[in-house]
């Protein structure tokens, strides 16, 4: 039976581990010296326009099994319909800000799809979900959200976090978006935060530091079993 290795588990301290059959969704734990649940991750990811989001999740996806996703993808495909063609000019930056205002106070059509998908995930096979979500109110209750349903998850164990990603230059640029989505993005306490101040490989590496930071830290386990990798 072949083998595959599930990143987002305990390794131990022997070495000896080498992974789990491809039939069987949970990860071998050699403390308990025995299956448990498997694990998934969530990450709200945030910044400013420029700073590195996507290559940051880019760069994650290159060793760990990723979703990522963003709330502002319901609210494009509907202004999408009525002239919007994809700019990304201040005009069009408030307008798509303005309109997602309208739909979080009417219905909360951007979280509510952000929920949607992380039931999808937690259904499917990826081990991260990045979630894009600009606003501070928005992030606190999607996390809650969360935070909640995991609660009640008897089948694995979930955890939830957020990443601010920084970039200097951009960070420290008092241009004005025009919008309060865009302009507050720092006004969040994030759990993690990660500069991208350097060349795109120094990038690379500082991303997937700090994603197998975030692992060891939520799920308790060495941070040397989640660089190693087979």
């Amino acid at each position: 039976m072949g083998l595959r290795r599930s990143p987002i588990s305990p390794e131990g301290n022997s070495g000896k581990y080498r992974g789990v059959p491809e039939n069987w969704s949970g990860t071998f734990d050699p403390i308990c010296k025995g299956w448990c649940m498997k694990r998934k991750l969530v990450v709200v990811i945030n910044g400013k326009g420029g700073v590195g989001k996507d290559t940051f999740c880019d760069f994650v996806s290159e060793k760990y099994s990723t979703l990522n996703i963003s709330t502002i993808t319901p609210v494009k495909e509907i202004a999408r319909r009525y002239g919007w063609s994809g700019e990304k000019d201040k005009k069009s930056r408030k307008f798509l800000a303005d309109l997602k205002r309208i739909f979080i106070e009417y219905n909360d059509l951007p979280n509510s799809y952000a929920f949607q998908e992380y039931k999808k995930f937690l259904e499917g096979d990826k081990e991260i979900m990045f979630v894009h979500i600009r606003e501070c109110q928005q992030i606190r209750e999607f996390c809650q959200r969360v935070r909640k349903d995991a609660s009640n998850c008897r089948e694995m164990r979930i955890e939830v976090t957020s990443l601010l990603i920084h970039r200097s230059g951009i960070d420290s640029s008092h241009e004005d978006f025009g919008n309060d989505a865009d302009d507050h993005v720092e006004d969040y306490q994030y759990e993690y935060s990660c500069d991208n101040n350097g060349s795109l490989d120094e990038f690379r590496q500082a991303s997937i530091e700090q994603i197998d930071r975030m692992i060891a830290d939520k799920f308790q386990i060495g941070r040397a079993s989640c660089r190693e990798r087979v």
